[in-house]
């Protein structure tokens, strides 16, 4: 009699697996063979842009912790290199993030002469941070259409 379950059980795995676990695998490898360029481009572009206008507001007012500005700088910039190795494709979506982080790295560069320096930041940098976010925004957009 247990030998009878033991066999139940391992037939009804099989049909589980045959059942679930094949389409599941099959649609996950169909999936990724599918996907644009971009998709493995505008989550860097993203967690950049993001990393950025999170924790910039640190760094508005003087004075100035310049020990963690490095630091948040170091890594902003970091993530704009990283985003702009995985955005090295011809698709349309690769071309948005690269523009969104070549924006973002000159923020990041003019908010750097701010704070060292003690100067204003510069009147257009609100403007700016929405053309990056709307370029990573598009640059999403793009690539969920596969371009």
């Amino acid at each position: 009699m247990s030998r009878l379950i033991k066999v139940a059980i391992v037939v009804a795995i099989a049909v589980f697996i045959w059942k679930k676990g094949i389409p599941w695998w099959e649609e996950q490898h169909r999936g990724s063979a599918s996907a644009s360029p971009g998709d493995t481009c505008t989550p860097y572009a993203d967690s950049a842009a993001n990393t950025w206008s999170s924790g910039i507001r640190k760094f508005v007012n003087p004075p100035y912790d310049m020990a963690a500005w490095d630091s948040f700088r170091g890594d902003v910039q970091s993530r704009i290199s990283e985003a702009e190795s995985h955005c090295s494709c011809n698709a349309e979506s690769c071309a948005k993030a690269k523009e969104a982080m070549s924006g973002l790295r000159g923020m990041v560069s003019d908010a750097d002469g701010m704070i060292r320096n003690n100067t204003a930041p510069p009147s257009n940098i609100v403007s700016r941070q929405e053309d990056v976010d709307n370029l990573v925004d598009q640059a999403k957009e793009l690539a969920r259409a596969g371009k």
